[in-house]
């Protein structure tokens, strides 16, 4: 099987899910997204960049869905990351949750 990011035509990269559910959600921690400006990885935009002292906060959007991640200012100064709004980016993932969707819908009823 194949899975894709949000809307797109991208495939999520990785192994299959070891959720056995009709539909399943994908979720992942910020600190597991891996951002650079180019290489192999999902195509996505910075809406939104934000300095916040010790770290850069990033919103980005992929195919349609949004999220958040951070990286420490010094690594983005260090390794060319320090994005503006609207400039493309490269996202990987260091780890990859896969969710049962019924499941969550429990969830989001408290």
């Amino acid at each position: 099987d194949k899975y894709y990011f949000g809307s797109g035509n991208q495939q999520v990269p990785g192994e299959a899910p070891a959720v056995s559910a009709q539909e399943k959600v994908l979720g992942f921690r910020p600190s597991d997204v891996a951002v650079t400006r180019s290489g192999e990885g999902l195509k996505g935009k910075i809406m939104k960049a934000t300095y916040l002292g010790t770290t850069m906060d990033y919103t980005i959007e992929i195919d349609g869905e949004h999220f958040r991640t951070a990286i420490e200012t010094h690594e983005a100064i260090t390794n060319d990351l320090m994005f503006k709004e609207g400039e493309p980016c490269v996202i990987n993932f260091r780890a990859l949750h896969w969710f049962n969707k019924e499941e969550l819908k429990e969830v989001e009823e408290l």
